[in-house]
């Protein structure tokens, strides 16, 4: 697997975000109460925001690996001292470096290492200036690959004990926030 593959991902996955988002916005406008609405909308929901979380995770990815110079030809999955002692920063966990792609925790991997270089990039949760209101920052911190496993009326954590939905409105909120994290890195990195 090369680092671009990574973008490839980030941009499928980013437009079938877009094409959800706007067959729930046509289903609003035909017929508010057709069944596939009440049915099909909250599963809809839980699978855009699931995918988001892979978009962020496949362009954060492709962005360290671009931005700190990773040959376009060599494997991720290779281990590369040069590179990682640039980044802290490598495929598997078990290389020894502090941050690392594999085990789907983008948060605290691929964000930390793009804090320090883009930090002035206006990107959310990149750059510490851009104010992102605690309902997005507890979608992007709960994101995980097990979502995948979860009911799609599930319930998640919020601020003293209550409780997250995932309706509409957040994650068409999220869907544009993922937007703009991916568009702000590929503008930066390429």
């Amino acid at each position: 697997m090369v680092y671009e593959d990574y973008k490839k991902s980030a941009f499928k996955h980013l437009k079938t975000c877009e094409a959800m988002i706007e067959a729930i916005q046509k289903l609003q406008i035909l017929d508010n109460t057709s069944l596939i609405t009440a049915s099909g909308k909250q599963p809809a929901l839980h699978n855009l925001f699931y995918l988001c979380g892979y978009v962020l995770e496949s362009i954060s990815t492709y962005s360290v690996y671009k931005h700190f110079g990773w040959s376009r030809v060599r494997s991720v999955k290779e281990r590369d001292t040069n590179f990682s002692s640039i980044c802290n920063f490598s495929f598997h966990f078990n290389h020894g470096y502090q941050y690392f792609v594999n085990g789907h925790q983008f948060q605290s991997n691929q964000f930390e290492v793009l804090k320090l270089p883009l930090n002035n990039s206006g990107i959310p949760f990149i750059d510490s200036s851009v104010n992102v209101d605690l309902e997005m920052q507890a979608l992007f911190n709960l994101w995980k690959p097990e979502l995948r496993y979860h009911d799609s009326s599930k319930f998640y954590p919020f601020l003293f004990n209550s409780q997250l939905n995932l309706s509409e409105a957040n994650v068409f909120r999220f869907v544009d926030i993922t937007k703009q994290i991916y568009n702000g890195l590929l503008q930066i990195v390429g």
